[in-house]
């Protein structure tokens, strides 16, 4: 194989996702609903290769916690943390089908800050304090949210295509 068609093949390999986000006001009513395609970081990359080919890797590699900031920059495979994280949730389902991981949690009334939130990120091996774990995805949108709102984040991440 050429360098050329070894570099288009790993172009078109690169994990990507989705993220399917509600935003339900306290009546039930739907106030936002949105789909986004999101950005597989670079460190979040390197992570899971370090798992595939460290005999003592450094990281459990578990995606544990879903965050929502009010950061404007542009979600970019460099990135490392959110811009400005505002809140975080553990994850509270995660299932796969060989290969797109499924990985939701729902933020109740209360548990988002009243403000826009315009982007949302995918952390593993995160804590409960902001800007901790590894980054793995970050994905930019843009919706309020008040204390009274509950906010559903569906997020799959596809490793291969079918």
């Amino acid at each position: 194989m050429s360098m050329q068609q070894s570099s288009a093949l790993a172009s078109r390999a690169r994990p990507r996702g989705e993220v399917h986000i509600v935003v339900r006001g306290p009546d039930g009513i739907i106030k936002h609903e949105s789909h986004n395609r999101n950005v597989v970081v670079d460190v979040g990359l390197t992570l899971l290769a370090n798992r595939l080919s460290d005999a003592t890797p450094d990281s459990g590699c578990l995606v544990n916690y879903i965050a929502t900031g009010t950061g404007t920059n542009v979600p970019g495979a460099s990135d490392t943390q959110l811009q400005t994280e505002n809140a975080r949730k553990l994850v509270l389902s995660r299932t796969n089908d060989g290969t797109t991981a499924a990985i939701s949690t729902t933020f109740g009334a209360g548990e988002v800050p009243t403000s826009t939130i315009r982007e949302l990120g995918l952390f593993i091996d995160g804590t409960a304090s902001a800007n901790t774990g590894t980054l793995l995805a970050r994905v930019a949108d843009n919706f309020a949210v008040t204390a009274l709102d509950s906010v559903f984040i569906d997020w799959r991440i596809t490793l291969a295509d079918a």
